[in-house]
């Protein structure tokens, strides 16, 4: 298996992988959310973290897994748009890893995306990578 395939096949399941300790009943506080969201704001004033429903961030979730679909053509036929590319969505995993991270820490309890939080961590290090080895 290459690197390309590889790597699309590593994002991919973290990108689909179920939200087990969100699932089912829906414990998605929107309270806990509002907090850090309101937090982090004040920490990175630049950075807006929107405060949404379950719904909508399922339907971005969705609208983002079919987008970076699409864009896997162009990332296995080897286009140069996809290395800056490759670079932005890494720094998203990233920071989205990270911040579930610390707003565990900062609530002193486990949040929901916790326990994949270091898999995005490892899939966003080997992102950028690879994406300093192509370019």
């Amino acid at each position: 298996m290459e690197d390309k395939e590889f790597l699309g096949e590593l994002c991919g399941k973290y990108l689909t992988m179920p939200p087990s300790n969100e699932g089912g009943k829906m414990k998605f506080s929107k309270f806990i959310y509002a907090t850090l969201a309101s937090f982090f704001g004040m920490l990175v004033p630049f950075f807006p973290m929107p405060t949404f429903t379950f719904q909508v961030w399922l339907t971005m979730l969705v609208i983002a897994n079919v987008v970076l679909l699409l864009l896997s053509v162009f990332a296995f036929r080897g286009a140069k748009l996809m290395i800056p590319l490759s670079y932005a969505f890494a720094v998203i995993m990233f920071l989205n890893g990270l911040l579930h991270i610390t707003g565990s820490f900062f609530l002193g309890r486990f949040l929901p995306g916790v326990y994949s939080s270091p898999v995005l961590l490892i899939a966003s290090s080997f992102l950028i990578l690879r994406a300093r080895q192509i370019d």
